[in-house]
């Protein structure tokens, strides 16, 4: 089995309003372009990666066809080196490590359809569901109760907080009242790429040092690098 076909189409498409929208974070709406690439084998299997706004120029095109046309789109392992290897050549390497991303779940998807099972079953599967979360889009300190409260309703009990450059006081109260909005059954996380490297020190003495109650962690977030 050989690949004989790399495509990249172009769609347009209306986007859905979604059940939640806070004003201060308008979701866009009206139509949007959909970028769907198409890896194509001799035997008719077609693996597939699509998303909004990916951007493939011609020329990513055509280093895709000219690393992949001919080849077996079983060797993922070698094709994803292959896509290293001329990322690191590239002034733009960030731009390159997405195509080769986008490259590599299309493979992944051609194998699954191939084999007739999904592609967690070829990575190896622990487990057959997974829980979800949510991720702020608040701007306001209202706005992320909202959310959270939002979250709520529609089931779902996890939520990471993005405090943005706030300062350590102004996220040590974000985070309390977080817990307070979700009560003790959501899950709550705080991205930490996202706060200042003071502000992180601070946040770690209050949320891992004594309190006044004698308690550790007091509004028991976990934290993320994202």
């Amino acid at each position: 089995m050989n690949i004989t076909e790399v495509r990249n189409e172009v769609y347009m498409w209306e986007r859905p309003t979604p059940k939640v929208v806070t004003p201060e974070y308008p979701y866009p709406v009206g139509q949007a372009p959909l970028d769907v690439l198409r890896i194509i084998a001799d035997d008719g299997s077609e693996g597939l990666f699509f998303r909004t706004d990916i951007n493939l120029s011609e020329s990513n095109v055509d280093d895709i066809k000219r690393l992949l046309v001919g080849k077996d789109p079983l060797d993922r392992e070698r094709h994803w080196h292959d896509f290293w290897r001329l990322a690191r050549r590239k002034i733009r390497r960030d731009g390159y490590m997405k195509v080769l991303s986008y490259v590599d779940m299309a493979l992944w998807d051609l194998a699954g359809k191939k084999f007739g099972v999904p592609v967690y079953k070829l990575m190896g599967a622990y487990r057959d569901k997974i829980k979800i979360y949510a991720s702020s889009n608040a701007r306001t300190f209202q706005g992320y109760l909202d959310e959270i409260d939002s979250c709520k309703q529609h089931g779902v009990m996890a939520y990471k907080i993005h405090p943005g450059g706030r300062n350590a006081k102004e996220t040590i109260a974000l985070c309390t009242a977080a817990r307070e909005t979700g009560g003790d059954d959501m899950v709550l996380m705080l991205a930490v790429g996202s706060i200042p490297v003071k502000t992180r020190f601070v946040l770690a003495g209050h949320s891992t040092g004594s309190t006044t109650s004698g308690t550790r962690n007091p509004f028991r977030i976990t934290t993320s690098k994202d």
